[in-house]
């Protein structure tokens, strides 16, 4: 379970900000790691970009569909005849 953890950093004249190390292990953030950055109910969000199957979470043989990763397994499977 995470904890809550906070902290101030001031940015650049570049607009950059560092993230707290102990954050970025925490979240298993690890330096060349993506973050989606977006703005969410006037806050600026950051989440890691997880390169996994949306639906059993592999991250073996992924192929992109509809913005969206699906695994050669998962794939199979919904397109299997029933």
């Amino acid at each position: 379970m995470l904890t809550a953890m906070g902290t101030a950093r001031r940015i650049d004249a570049l607009g950059r900000v560092v993230v707290p190390v102990e954050m970025r292990r925490m979240l298993g953030i690890d330096e060349g790691d993506l973050l989606d950055i977006h703005v969410e109910d006037a806050r600026i969000v950051m989440a890691r970009i997880e390169h996994r199957c949306v639906f059993c979470n592999s991250n073996d043989e992924l192929r992109a569909y509809r913005d969206r990763l699906v695994c050669r397994n998962c794939v199979d499977a919904l397109t299997a005849p029933a």
